[in-house]
C-alpha cells in the first residue's frame, strides 16, 4: 500500500513539465530491493500502470541469493540441499520476467532480449526488455547473502561496516563472467541511480518506505527492532538520495514520487477487494513458479 505520494505539480511552483519525448510518454519507475518488492507491495498500482499502456521500468539493487536454495522453507529435501547463489538469483530473475510478461502480454513465457549495461566503477548490470512492449527490467545484482552477515545494502548506506558492496552474476546471465564480484560504493550506487532516472526521465517513481514501523525498543543497547527489511529500508535512502540529485540537475523534471509500505502491512486491515487480491496473487504465482511453470528462461531468450 502507498505510503505517501508527493505531488510534481506542487513542488514545481508553475513551471511547466517538459514533455519526454516528442509523441512518447514519460515511464512510471520502480527502485526496488529485491526482484519481487513490485509485485509484493507497489502492486496493484504497478498493473495499472502497464493497463493503462505506460511505459514501465523497474530495477532491482539485489540479487536476493539469501541462503542459495531454490526450495519451500518446509521441503523435506531442504536440509540437504546445497547453495546455488549464482543458480537462485538465476531463477529470481527469470521469475520476475515471467510475471511481468503475464500482466503485460498474458503469456508468461513471452520473450525478452536480454543485455548488459555498464555502470558506475565499472560494474556491469543485466538489462531485459520485453519483445513488443515497453517494459525494462535492469538488475545491478549486489549481494546479499544470509552468510555474509555485513555485506548488506543497509551497511553500504551508513559505511559503518562497508564501503562497497560486491555483485554476483547470475546463471546463464549475458554478463561476462569477468564483471562477477565487482562492487560498488555508496557513492556508486547512488550515482548509478541517477544515471537510469536521467535515461529514462520518468513522471513516477515508486519507491520502498524509508521509515518502517517499530517492533520494539531494546534499552539495554538503545537499539531498535523495525517491522521491515533492512534491504527495502536501504533501497529507500538510496532512491531518496539519487532523486534529490537529479532533482537539483534539472527541476522542471520532478516526478511524482511515491512510498509503499512494506512487511508492515501484514499489521494492517487488508484495503484491497477480493477480485484485486486474487489477481495480484495470480502474478506472484506466476513469478514463484507455484502456476506450474519452473523459473526458467525459455531457449534463446
Amino acid at each position: 500500500m502507498p505510503l505517501f505520494r508527493r505531488s510534481a505539480r506542487a513542488l514545481l511552483s508553475g513551471v511547466p513539465r517538459q514533455a519526454h519525448d516528442a509523441g512518447a510518454r514519460a515511464p512510471h519507475l520502480q527502485i526496488c530491493a529485491h526482484t519481487d518488492d513490485d509485485l509484493y507491495f507497489m502492486s496493484p498500482d504497478l498493473l495499472q500502470s502497464i493497463r493503462a499502456g505506460i511505459p514501465v521500468v523497474s530495477v532491482y539493487l539485489t540479487t536476493g541469493e539469501s541462503d542459495g536454495i531454490n526450495l519451500a522453507m518446509d521441503a523435506p529435501e531442504r536440509p540437504a540441499a546445497q547453495p546455488d547463489f549464482a543458480g537462485y538469483s538465476a531463477a529470481r530473475q527469470h521469475g520476475i520476467c515471467a510475471a511481468y510478461a503475464a500482466m503485460v502480454t498474458g503469456d508468461r513465457r513471452a520473450r525478452w532480449t536480454r543485455g548488459t549495461l555498464r555502470v558506475r566503477e565499472r560494474v556491469v548490470a543485466e538489462i531485459n526488455t520485453l519483445d513488443g512492449a515497453d517494459v525494462t527490467l535492469i538488475f545491478l545484482n549486489l549481494r546479499s547473502c544470509v552468510s555474509l552477515p555485513d555485506q548488506k545494502l543497509f551497511n553500504l548506506w551508513w559505511q559503518e561496516k562497508i564501503t562497497k558492496l560486491g555483485t554476483l552474476r547470475p546463471a546463464g546471465s549475458p554478463i561476462p563472467e569477468r564483471a562477477d564480484g565487482r562492487a560498488l560504493t555508496r557513492d556508486g550506487v547512488i550515482g548509478t541511480l541517477v544515471d537510469i532516472l536521467r535515461e529514462y526521465e520518468p513522471a513516477v517513481v515508486r519507491i520502498m518506505n524509508p521509515d518502517p514501523e517499530r517492533k520494539r525498543y531494546n534499552e539495554h543497547d538503545d537499539s531498535v527492532d523495525y517491522c521491515d527489511n533492512t534491504d527495502h529500508t536501504a533501497a529507500a535512502f538510496f532512491a531518496m538520495a539519487a532523486l534529490r540529485e537529479y532533482e537539483r540537475g534539472d527541476p522542471s523534471r520532478l516526478p511524482v514520487v511515491e512510498s509503499y509500505v512494506g512487511y508492515c502491512n501484514q499489521h494492517l486491515v487488508d484495503n484491497l477487494s477480493a477480485g484485486a487480491a486474487a489477481e495480484k496473487f495470480e502474478y506472484l504465482a506466476v513469478y514463484g513458479g507455484e502456476d506450474g511453470h519452473e523459473c526458467q528462461m525459455e531457449p534463446g531468450a
